[in-house]
């Protein structure tokens, strides 16, 4: 058998009719999904995410420095998302708390 003759190869079997409709129709379930996911995210505000180290204390200058812009951020209307753990995160969560607008981890 050559490998480069086309015809040597093993061919697909077309699809019948009933699994070609059915195929075709996908399309409309990937749209869907498509405007779900664009309909969802048109709720969400503007949004900054902020993520630092899990080991910084209390402390240290750039907690407290992370708590601020947290809040700053907070009021001046955006969501502040974090990773939600210790530290540099803890801190933006506790400076977009204290702010007008939510947290979301």
């Amino acid at each position: 058998m050559d490998e480069l003759d086309p015809s040597a190869h093993l061919r697909m079997e077309p699809l019948n009719d009933r699994a070609l409709t059915r195929e075709s129709w996908k399309i409309f379930q990937i749209i869907a999904e498509f405007v779900e996911g664009f309909e969802k995210l048109a709720k969400i505000k503007p949004s900054v995410s902020i993520f630092g180290s899990a080991r910084m204390a209390e402390v240290h200058p750039y907690y407290k420095l992370a708590e601020n812009i947290a809040n700053e951020l907070s009021n001046s209307g955006f969501s502040v998302v974090s990773g939600g753990g210790p530290g540099i995160m803890e801190a933006v969560n506790k400076g977009a708390a204290a702010g007008r607008c939510w947290v979301s981890c």
